[in-house]
Protein backbone atom coordinates (compact mmCIF):
# COMPACT_ATOMS: atom_id res chain seq x y z
CA UNK A 1 0.00 0.00 0.00
CA UNK A 2 1.30 3.48 -1.09
CA UNK A 3 1.94 5.96 1.30
CA UNK A 4 -0.07 9.06 0.50
CA UNK A 5 -0.98 13.00 1.70
CA UNK A 6 -5.43 12.36 1.47
CA UNK A 7 -6.32 15.23 3.12
CA UNK A 8 -5.95 18.16 5.93
CA UNK A 9 -7.43 20.47 8.35
CA UNK A 10 -6.81 23.74 9.66
CA UNK A 11 -7.31 26.37 12.31
CA UNK A 12 -5.79 29.65 13.21
CA UNK A 13 -6.02 31.84 16.63
CA UNK A 14 -8.62 34.23 15.50
CA UNK A 15 -8.09 37.50 17.66
CA UNK A 16 -5.43 38.36 20.49
CA UNK A 17 -7.81 36.85 23.27
CA UNK A 18 -7.30 33.78 21.34
CA UNK A 19 -5.39 30.80 23.21
CA UNK A 20 -6.91 27.51 21.66
CA UNK A 21 -6.33 26.12 18.19
CA UNK A 22 -9.88 23.72 17.44
CA UNK A 23 -8.97 22.02 14.27
CA UNK A 24 -11.91 19.29 12.70
CA UNK A 25 -10.71 15.90 11.72
CA UNK A 26 -9.12 16.08 8.26
CA UNK A 27 -11.67 14.65 5.94
CA UNK A 28 -12.14 10.73 5.36
CA UNK A 29 -9.89 10.03 8.46
CA UNK A 30 -10.32 6.06 8.98
CA UNK A 31 -8.60 3.86 11.72
CA UNK A 32 -5.01 3.58 10.90
CA UNK A 33 -4.20 6.67 9.00
CA UNK A 34 -1.44 8.28 10.27
CA UNK A 35 -2.41 12.13 11.61
CA UNK A 36 0.67 14.94 11.80
CA UNK A 37 -0.28 18.06 13.77
CA UNK A 38 1.83 21.37 12.47
CA UNK A 39 1.55 24.54 14.13
CA UNK A 40 3.53 27.56 13.82
CA UNK A 41 3.59 30.55 16.77
CA UNK A 42 5.76 33.35 17.87
CA UNK A 43 8.54 31.35 19.03
CA UNK A 44 8.19 32.19 22.74
CA UNK A 45 4.71 30.02 22.39
CA UNK A 46 3.86 26.82 23.63
CA UNK A 47 1.96 24.60 22.07
CA UNK A 48 -0.21 21.82 24.32
CA UNK A 49 -1.78 18.97 22.29
CA UNK A 50 -4.93 17.24 23.30
CA UNK A 51 -4.27 14.17 24.69
CA UNK A 52 -3.07 11.19 22.84
CA UNK A 53 -1.32 13.02 20.46
CA UNK A 54 2.84 12.92 21.15
CA UNK A 55 5.63 15.22 20.18
CA UNK A 56 7.70 15.01 16.52
CA UNK A 57 9.82 17.88 17.55
CA UNK A 58 9.44 21.51 19.14
CA UNK A 59 11.57 24.23 17.19
CA UNK A 60 12.41 27.75 19.04
CA UNK A 61 14.79 30.01 18.63
CA UNK A 62 14.64 33.69 19.19
CA UNK A 63 16.95 34.80 16.14
CA UNK A 64 14.47 33.22 13.72
CA UNK A 65 11.35 34.40 16.15
CA UNK A 66 9.09 32.16 14.03
CA UNK A 67 8.29 28.89 16.01
CA UNK A 68 7.50 25.38 14.55
CA UNK A 69 5.67 22.65 17.06
CA UNK A 70 4.99 19.37 15.28
CA UNK A 71 3.05 16.06 16.62
CA UNK A 72 1.25 12.85 15.44
CA UNK A 73 -1.21 9.96 16.18
CA UNK A 74 -2.77 7.12 14.73
CA UNK A 75 -5.98 7.84 13.97
CA UNK A 76 -8.63 5.30 16.20
CA UNK A 77 -12.94 6.39 16.06
CA UNK A 78 -12.08 9.86 15.67
CA UNK A 79 -14.53 12.88 15.88
CA UNK A 80 -15.33 16.08 16.15
CA UNK A 81 -12.05 18.16 16.69
CA UNK A 82 -8.78 18.89 18.47
CA UNK A 83 -7.96 21.51 20.94
CA UNK A 84 -4.44 22.89 21.08
CA UNK A 85 -3.65 25.20 23.70
CA UNK A 86 -1.53 28.39 23.25
CA UNK A 87 0.96 29.52 26.25
CA UNK A 88 -0.35 32.79 25.77
CA UNK A 89 -2.98 35.22 24.24
CA UNK A 90 -2.10 35.25 20.69
CA UNK A 91 -3.17 36.04 16.99
CA UNK A 92 0.23 34.93 16.03
CA UNK A 93 -0.42 30.76 15.87
CA UNK A 94 -2.06 28.32 13.54
CA UNK A 95 -2.10 24.95 13.40
CA UNK A 96 -2.76 22.03 10.14
CA UNK A 97 -3.72 18.74 10.90
CA UNK A 98 -2.45 16.41 7.77
CA UNK A 99 -3.66 12.82 7.36
CA UNK A 100 -1.49 10.41 6.22
CA UNK A 101 -2.75 6.83 4.08
CA UNK A 102 -0.14 3.57 4.01
CA UNK A 103 2.30 4.61 6.61
CA UNK A 104 4.50 3.10 9.12
CA UNK A 105 3.17 2.62 12.64
CA UNK A 106 6.50 3.62 13.58
CA UNK A 107 6.87 7.13 15.02
CA UNK A 108 7.91 9.83 12.65
CA UNK A 109 11.37 11.95 12.93
CA UNK A 110 11.85 15.35 11.92
CA UNK A 111 13.81 18.52 12.74
CA UNK A 112 13.44 22.23 12.21
CA UNK A 113 15.60 25.15 12.22
CA UNK A 114 15.29 28.83 11.74
CA UNK A 115 16.56 31.37 8.67
CA UNK A 116 17.62 34.75 9.78
CA UNK A 117 18.97 36.06 6.44
CA UNK A 118 16.96 38.78 5.11
CA UNK A 119 16.03 37.17 1.57
CA UNK A 120 12.60 35.02 0.04
CA UNK A 121 14.19 32.04 0.99
CA UNK A 122 13.88 29.45 3.90
CA UNK A 123 15.93 26.20 4.05
CA UNK A 124 14.93 23.01 5.89
CA UNK A 125 17.20 21.02 7.63
CA UNK A 126 18.63 17.18 5.54
CA UNK A 127 16.48 14.37 6.65
CA UNK A 128 17.79 11.05 7.00
CA UNK A 129 15.38 8.30 5.35
CA UNK A 130 15.78 4.63 6.70
CA UNK A 131 12.30 3.32 4.79
CA UNK A 132 12.58 3.51 1.10
CA UNK A 133 9.22 4.74 -0.42
CA UNK A 134 8.50 6.79 2.89
CA UNK A 135 7.16 10.45 2.15
CA UNK A 136 9.07 13.55 3.75
CA UNK A 137 6.66 16.75 4.71
CA UNK A 138 8.78 19.78 3.99
CA UNK A 139 7.89 22.51 6.05
CA UNK A 140 8.12 26.43 5.16
CA UNK A 141 6.77 29.45 7.45
CA UNK A 142 7.36 33.06 8.00
CA UNK A 143 6.31 36.23 10.73
CA UNK A 144 4.08 37.81 7.70
CA UNK A 145 1.40 37.59 6.11
CA UNK A 146 1.97 39.10 2.62
CA UNK A 147 3.64 35.67 1.78
CA UNK A 148 2.67 32.53 -0.41
CA UNK A 149 5.19 30.20 -1.32
CA UNK A 150 7.28 27.65 -3.37
CA UNK A 151 9.11 24.63 -2.85
CA UNK A 152 12.16 23.15 -5.23
CA UNK A 153 11.03 19.42 -3.84
CA UNK A 154 7.78 17.66 -2.86
CA UNK A 155 4.62 18.96 -3.78
CA UNK A 156 1.95 21.52 -2.60
CA UNK A 157 -0.12 20.46 -0.02
CA UNK A 158 -1.30 23.48 1.90
CA UNK A 159 -0.52 27.30 1.53
CA UNK A 160 -1.94 29.49 3.78
CA UNK A 161 -3.73 32.29 1.94
CA UNK A 162 -5.83 33.63 4.79
CA UNK A 163 -3.77 36.78 5.51
CA UNK A 164 -3.23 35.73 8.97
CA UNK A 165 -0.03 36.10 10.66
CA UNK A 166 2.87 33.35 10.77
CA UNK A 167 1.84 31.51 7.45
CA UNK A 168 3.08 28.00 6.64
CA UNK A 169 2.81 25.91 3.57
CA UNK A 170 3.69 21.99 3.19
CA UNK A 171 5.01 19.87 0.61
CA UNK A 172 5.14 16.01 0.21
CA UNK A 173 7.52 14.33 -1.36
CA UNK A 174 7.90 10.30 -1.72
CA UNK A 175 11.34 9.02 -1.23
CA UNK A 176 12.26 6.05 -3.50
CA UNK A 177 15.58 5.43 -1.74
CA UNK A 178 16.86 5.34 1.38
CA UNK A 179 19.85 8.13 3.05
CA UNK A 180 20.23 11.29 3.44
CA UNK A 181 17.93 13.96 1.39
CA UNK A 182 19.04 17.78 1.50
CA UNK A 183 17.02 20.06 2.94
CA UNK A 184 13.66 21.43 0.68
CA UNK A 185 14.78 25.26 -0.58
CA UNK A 186 11.15 26.93 0.13
CA UNK A 187 11.02 30.34 -1.50
CA UNK A 188 8.46 33.34 -0.08
CA UNK A 189 7.11 35.83 -1.91
CA UNK A 190 8.55 38.47 -0.09
CA UNK A 191 11.88 38.94 1.58
CA UNK A 192 11.88 38.42 5.13
CA UNK A 193 14.64 37.24 8.44
CA UNK A 194 11.98 35.98 10.29
CA UNK A 195 11.34 32.38 9.59
CA UNK A 196 11.74 28.50 9.54
CA UNK A 197 12.22 25.17 7.83
CA UNK A 198 11.19 22.51 9.27
CA UNK A 199 11.06 18.34 7.83
CA UNK A 200 9.28 15.24 8.87
CA UNK A 201 9.97 12.02 7.70
CA UNK A 202 7.30 9.53 7.32
CA UNK A 203 7.81 5.52 7.14
CA UNK A 204 5.77 3.49 4.67
CA UNK A 205 3.99 1.12 5.63
CA UNK A 206 5.77 -2.78 5.50
CA UNK A 207 5.30 -4.03 1.92
CA UNK A 208 7.38 -6.80 1.34
CA UNK A 209 4.90 -9.61 2.68
CA UNK A 210 1.05 -10.74 3.69
CA UNK A 211 0.08 -8.83 7.30
CA UNK A 212 -0.43 -11.27 10.17
CA UNK A 213 -3.68 -11.40 10.06
CA UNK A 214 -3.14 -12.58 6.07
CA UNK A 215 -0.37 -14.85 7.26
CA UNK A 216 -2.72 -16.51 10.53
CA UNK A 217 -5.30 -17.05 7.92
CA UNK A 218 -3.11 -19.15 5.27
CA UNK A 219 -1.56 -21.21 8.29
CA UNK A 220 -4.70 -21.90 9.85
CA UNK A 221 -5.56 -22.96 5.74
CA UNK A 222 -2.62 -25.12 5.45
CA UNK A 223 -3.23 -26.36 8.96
CA UNK A 224 -6.59 -27.76 8.02
CA UNK A 225 -5.58 -29.28 5.14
Amino acid sequence: MAIVFESYSVDYCADSSDTTLSSAVPSGTQDGDLLIAIATHVYVNTITPPSGWTSIFEYKNSSAYVGLSCFYKIASGESGSYSFSTRETSSNAQVVICRISGASSDAPTGSAQGDGTWDNSITCPDQSVTVADSMILWIGSTSNTAHTFTSNRGDEQYDDTNGYAYPMSVYSEIISSTGTQTGAVITTSASKNLKSGGGIVIATAASSGPSLAAAAYYYQRMIAG
